[in-house]
This record gives C-alpha cells, sequence and structure tokens, in this order.
C-alpha cells in the first residue's frame, strides 16, 4: 500500500471512513498514521459519530489527519464532549451528501405500469429504500400503513438475517404481513424508477434524518413526497414536497399521508448538488 501511494507523489490522501464496519479491520484503522510517518498529508471524512466505545478508532484517524470533513452538520453534537474540544483544535469543514441516484426518465404510461406491477390491486404505494438496519425503523410503518389499501415495497437489502426474520414476524403480528414487499438489492435506475412512482417514501429514522442521508437524498430526486424523522423536530419543507415528524410518530405520518399521498413536485438538479460538493472539497484541498 505504502510503495504504490508513495509512486503517485501525492500532495494529499483523502479517505473515506463510510462506517463503524471496519472497526475490527486493521490497516483501515493504522492507514492514516502510516501515510504521515513517511511524509504524505492525510485529509479523513468521517461519515459517523465515534463513541467512547470506539475511542481508539478515532484517535487513529483524527490524530494524524491534517484536515477533517464531517457530512453531518451536528456532527460536533454527537461525539463525547472531549472529543469535540480536541477537533476544534484541527482543521476541518462541513461537506454534506446529495442523491446517489439518477433521475427516472420513465414516461407516463411506464409509471403507472410499474405502481400496478407493485400495488398488486392496492391504492397507495409506500415506499422504503436503503439498506434495513434496526436503526431505520422500518416496524414503524407497519403500524401506519392499511392493508387493505396500502403496498408497502421495501427496497434495499437487510444484511441481517435474524433481523429480516424479526421484521416477517412484527409485520405478521401487525396483519400487514401480506402486504409488505422486500425487494432486496436493485440497481440504480430500478430505485429511481420505483421512488418515482411512489405515493410516499417513508424513512422513519429512529434517531433522525439530515443532509447525510443519502436515501433522503434520493427520494428527493424524484419529486415524490418524503415523510422523514428529524431530532430535533424540523418545519415542514412542502415546496420540496418533504415532511418531518419526531421519530415513532406514527400518528403524525399517518396525518400527512392522509392529506400529501401522491403529491408530486418538480425534482431537484442532482448533478448542480454534485458539482456543488465537488467544489466544496477543492476549496478545502486548495486553501
Amino acid at each position: 500500500m505504502l510503495r504504490g501511494v508513495s509512486k503517485w507523489k501525492p500532495d494529499w490522501v483523502h479517505i473515506q471512513y463510510p462506517s463503524k464496519a471496519y472497526s475490527q479491520k486493521i490497516l483501515p484503522l493504522i492507514l492514516p498514521l502510516l501515510l504521515r510517518a513517511i511524509g504524505i498529508k492525510v485529509i479523513v471524512t468521517l461519515h459517523e459519530a465515534y463513541g467512547w466505545r470506539y475511542f481508539y478508532h478515532f484517535v487513529f484517524l483524527t490524530l494524524p489527519a491534517h484536515k477533517i470533513i464531517f457530512v453531518r452538520s451536528n456532527y460536533l453534537n454527537l461525539i463525547p464532549s472531549i472529543f469535540a474540544r480536541y477537533l476544534k483544535f484541527k482543521k476541518f469543514r462541513i461537506i454534506s451528501n446529495a442523491s446517489s441516484l439518477p433521475l427516472s426518465k420513465m414516461t407516463i404510461e411506464e409509471k403507472k405500469a410499474l405502481r400496478e406491477n407493485f400495488l398488486v390491486g392496492k391504492r397507495r404505494l409506500l415506499v422504503f429504500f436503503g439498506f434495513v438496519y434496526p436503526n431505520k425503523g422500518v416496524e414503524l410503518l407497519f403500524q401506519v400503513m392499511n392493508p387493505q389499501s396500502d403496498q408497502l415495497v421495501i427496497a434495499g437489502e437487510v444484511p441481517q438475517l435474524d433481523y429480516r426474520m424479526h421484521l416477517n414476524k412484527v409485520s405478521e403480528e401487525n396483519g400487514v404481513l401480506n402486504a409488505v414487499t422486500f425487494t432486496g438489492f436493485i440497481s440504480k435506475i430500478n430505485a429511481a424508477n420505483l421512488l418515482a412512482c411512489a405515493d410516499a417514501v417513508i424513512l422513519p429514522f429512529i434517531e433522525g434524518a439530515g443532509e447525510w442521508n443519502t436515501s433522503v437524498h434520493g427520494a428527493r430526486a424524484q419529486g415524490s413526497l418524503v415523510i422523514t424523522t428529524a431530532v430535533p423536530l424540523r418545519t415542514h419543507a412542502p415546496d420540496s414536497n418533504m415532511f418531518f415528524v419526531s421519530p415513532g410518530d406514527g400518528a403524525a405520518i399517518k396525518t400527512i399521508l392522509s392529506n400529501h399521498a401522491g403529491r408530486k413536485v418538480a425534482p431537484p438538479n442532482v448533478d448542480l448538488n454534485w458539482e456543488s460538493i465537488a467544489q466544496a472539497h477543492f476549496d478545502f484541498y486548495a486553501n
């Protein structure tokens, strides 16, 4: 690894740490330290917050870094106060995410056909999009949907088999098992098309969503109604077709569905968002 990097003679090496999934791996943990030891400047991006349990990981990733990027605007509030005080002595910048999905190009007829394929005789198409983990709050959807009129599509992989079995059990207990479809992992264009057809995309994150959630950006990119959570509760953004509720507030979700399900708005310019993100990185490198 070091020989390969040395041949490139980079001015900077920028390493993205997407999650805590690397916590048991040695190379990602020590790479910033190794690079700095051979005289290379390092930038790291931290996507998730590290608590005391990950103290050594936090130190190994941040101490050798010359600069740090966060994708969460509230990152310093999510970590222990002593971590936050330490980071204030570092050069850091907040650069949020954008949609990783393209804009759906389906015709009206194609959207109608795809809707009918998923609806299987129902009237409302509700969609959850993204990897399915316990912190995503999917169980709440089984409580807010009406199995007589709604079809729920969970579009994303469920990596933990025991959690998939748990979801099946909870959906059966709520009487909605036959009105729930698990697609597993789907391609970007298929995800975009599904989200464009949805009457509502519901993302009930237990800890609240924010500008770091690419699934939220992906749903907004199609112009469909998006319902998600926020801590603290944020005001609605109806012009962007986005509504916020407190985590676990199924009654609020039902009200929004009753009043706004099926609403569409013009999608934002995803390419422009990524150009802004790229420019923000370039400026941080060049400063």
